[in-house]
């Protein structure tokens, strides 16, 4: 994953493994955010590893895909891609 961000003449180029991203903890960590403390949980963690793993070959099969591209009125840009 690359994070791209343009600002009063900077660049800052970022790139993150995806699989620090895509792991069972980060995984566990999405799950309890998403239920909650509610006592029947919307997801489950092997639900959202499931899910994470599928968006590995998503990565896969569309590199180079921008997932976010921001633009502010005062120039600053920030661009997210796969």
């Amino acid at each position: 994953m690359r994070i791209k961000i343009y600002s009063d003449g900077h660049r800052i180029n970022l790139r993150l493994p995806t699989s620090w991203l895509l792991n069972r903890f980060t995984a566990r960590i999405a799950a309890k955010a998403i239920n909650g403390d509610r006592e029947e949980p919307y997801i489950s963690e092997e639900s959202m590893y499931a899910l994470l793993q599928g968006m590995k070959r998503i990565r896969r099969d569309f590199r180079g895909l921008t997932l976010v591209e921001v633009d502010s009125a005062d120039g600053d840009q920030v661009r997210i891609t796969l």
